[in-house]
């Protein structure tokens, strides 16, 4: 873990940010528009079996909004380990990243509310509740507790920001549903793999999830590889790598992001075999973690 965290500072100095792991390498991205500057860090939370679930979630909220208050915003989930210590007592381990924009002055506040006795519909209208007062959807807590806490996050730098939240099934072809929502100023965070318990009665689904800012209304445009001469882009060679740079060098950038088209067992399955740019600001991405450019 420090030669990663060395390697995003190091970049982060440069102006890179990591958008995504791509194998054992790292992709990353620098808006060249702007001058900023970012620095990482890295935290592991260490807790005991489901009694110390409640604990973690509290102390995740807790160490965010300490961070949160230096400038930090959460990157993403690095993992977790699972040991037992000589009693035989479950002992669990999660990492994280943070991630600081040091050419800009801001703060970040968090909320979290869990979301496992509720129906889809009812997460959406939490999430736009609190969207409305400006905070944005950042992740769940992917794992950490079995209560599937959801996290959203308020910056100091986006004031008076609004967000509204959609979710949409998932489709085999995704492209027109991207299209659709992109022409009304939504951009794509990624699939949503939802699980309630609500009354005793599982409720499971994948959804892809659809986020509109207020600051930036404007309609957001999709590229699709397979659409381009060449066909699918393999971003592990210098040949894809530079078709990414073409694609950037037009404000297009390769999201990174995976759209299932297709859902087994409540579980994303099929993704699309073809990569995905869009016009615009970075965002986090929902299943990966990643890069973080929040105003």
């Amino acid at each position: 873990m420090p030669a990663v965290v060395q390697q995003l500072n190091d970049q982060g100095a440069k102006g890179s940010v990591r958008m995504r792991p791509v194998g054992s390498n790292s992709l990353y991205v620098n808006p060249q528009a702007a001058n900023d500057k970012y620095s990482y860090k890295e935290f592991t939370l260490t807790f005991s079996g489901r009694d110390g679930w409640d604990g973690a979630s509290n102390a995740l909220l807790q160490r965010l909004e300490d961070e949160g208050a230096k400038g930090y915003v959460l990157h993403h989930l690095v993992g977790e380990t699972h040991t037992l210590d000589d009693s035989l007592n479950a002992i669990r381990k999660a990492s994280f990243i943070l991630v600081k924009n040091e050419s800009q002055p801001v703060t970040y506040t968090y909320r979290k509310f869990s979301f496992d006795l509720m129906m889809p519909a009812d997460f959406i209208a939490q999430l736009n509740a609190w969207g409305q007062e400006g905070y944005r959807f950042l992740n769940t807590e992917l794992g950490l507790s079995p209560s599937v806490n959801a996290i959203v996050v308020k910056s100091s730098a986006a004031a008076g920001a609004t967000y509204s939240y959609a979710f949409e099934p998932i489709v085999s072809d995704p492209k027109p549903q991207l299209t659709s929502r992109g022409q009304s100023g939504f951009r794509y965070r990624g699939y949503f793999e939802y699980f309630a318990n609500r009354n005793g009665q599982p409720v499971r689904g994948v959804f892809n999830t659809y986020e509109l800012d207020s600051s930036k209304p404007a309609a957001v445009a999709y590229r699709f590889s397979d659409e381009m001469p060449g066909g699918p882009v393999d971003i592990n060679t210098p040949e894809g790598l530079a078709r990414l740079n073409d694609q950037a060098s037009q404000g297009f950038f390769y999201s990174g992001l995976s759209v299932p088209t297709g859902a087994s067992g409540g579980a994303a399955m099929f993704f699309a075999d073809y990569a995905v740019y869009v016009q615009g600001a970075l965002l986090a991405d929902l299943n990966r973690g990643g890069a973080v450019l929040f105003p």
